[in-house]
C-alpha cells in the first residue's frame, strides 16, 4: 500500500485505549525525484481519507470507528518538504474539528539510537 493506491486506507487502527481511530497514510516515496507527482499523489490520498471519514464509509467498513475522534497520520519514509507540510496544514484547516492531522518520519528503528524522539512535528487542532 502507500500513496500510489489512491482508493485504499493504508492502515486503520485504534489508540489511546481505543478512544481514537487512526487512519495512517504510508508515504514511502523519496522527494528527490518527481516532486510535483509526489505532491499530487499525497493530495489525492489525503482527500480520499477526508472523503472516507466525512461519509459513512469509514463506519460502514470499521464499525468500531463509530463515535470516535479521527486522526489522520501521515508517515513519511523521507522527511517531507515544506510544500507537503503546508498541504497537511491546509487539510487540517479544511476539516476543522472533524479530524486531527499529524505527521512523522519513520526511521525503521524502534528507538532512535541517540534517544531523541523521531517524530518531527505534528499538526493538531
Amino acid at each position: 500500500m502507500g500513496i500510489e493506491q489512491l482508493d485504499v486506507l493504508d492502515v486503520v487502527s485504534l489508540r489511546n485505549n481505543a478512544s481514537e481511530v487512526v487512519l495512517t497514510i504510508a508515504d514511502f516515496r523519496d522527494w528527490s525525484e518527481e516532486k510535483d507527482e509526489h505532491l499530487r499523489l499525497l493530495y489525492e490520498k489525503l482527500f480520499f481519507y477526508i472523503d472516507t471519514f466525512s461519509s459513512d464509509d469509514l463506519v460502514n467498513a470499521y464499525p468500531l470507528a463509530a463515535g470516535k475522534p479521527v486522526v489522520v497520520s501521515v508517515v513519511f519514509r523521507v522527511p517531507p518538504i515544506p510544500e507537503a507540510l503546508r498541504l497537511i496544514a491546509r487539510c487540517q484547516e479544511y476539516v476543522g474539528d472533524a479530524a486531527t492531522f499529524e505527521w512523522s518520519v519513520f526511521s525503521g528503528e524502534e528507538d532512535p539510537p541517540d534517544g531523541s524522539e523521531e517524530r518531527s512535528a505534528q499538526t493538531r487542532s
